[in-house]
Order: C-alpha cells, then structure tokens, then sequence
C-alpha cells in the first residue's frame, strides 16, 4: 500500500474520531473535521475541543448565574413594590439582596440589627 493511501487512510480514522469527540460534546464536527483536513495531528485537534467543551460549560454556567442573579433581581423589585416596609426591615432587605450585607453588625438609630 503507498504512502498516499495510509495518510488517507489515517486521516479518515483522524476525522472520525474528531466526529466521534465532537457529537458527544455538542460541538460542530466540520470546522474540526477540516482541521483534521488542513493537516493538524488528532491530538491538537482534541486539545483544542476540550478548551472548547471547557469554556462552553464556562459560559452556561455564567449564563445561569446570571439568570439566577436577573431572577432575584426581579423577585426583591417586587417585594419593594408590594409596599413600605420598616426603615430597619427595608434596609437590611437591600443590603441582602445586593450583597452588601457581611457577617457585620449594622446600627441605625440605636438599633442593632
């Protein structure tokens, strides 16, 4: 068999293993096939498309908290709409809903919260 037919034929075993990689991972399988194509070793292409599926789950994480963090948003907006609520009440609901309320004391007006 000639050299040309064992680099086809290594490039064809190559690709499906990209197809293989990126259908288990939700990714795109022809931009990666055509590295495969352009010449690039298997295992670049695999490193690569973990940096890929790793910063995907990066960015749906991002989008959830973000989601989570709008959510909660709305929620305490609500809650300030429903009504008036006590000076000491209404303050430590805004402190905890936009994260500056810490493990300390606050004093208004004499009171220890």
């Amino acid at each position: 068999m000639g050299f040309i037919a064992l680099e086809n034929r290594r490039i064809e075993g190559d690709k499906k293993t990209i197809l293989t990689f990126a259908d288990l991972n939700e990714l795109e399988p022809y931009a990666w096939e055509n590295l495969i194509i352009q010449g690039h070793s298997v295992n670049d292409v695999l490193e690569r498309m973990k940096q890929a599926v790793d910063q995907k789950m990066r960015d749906e994480e991002a989008k959830a908290q973000q989601a989570a963090a709008e959510k909660e948003y709305q929620e305490a907006m609500a809650k300030l709409k429903r009504g008036p609520l006590p000076l000491c009440r209404g303050l430590i609901f805004l402190f905890k809903y936009f994260h500056l309320l810490k493990t300390y004391s606050i004093e208004i007006a004499g009171i220890f919260l």
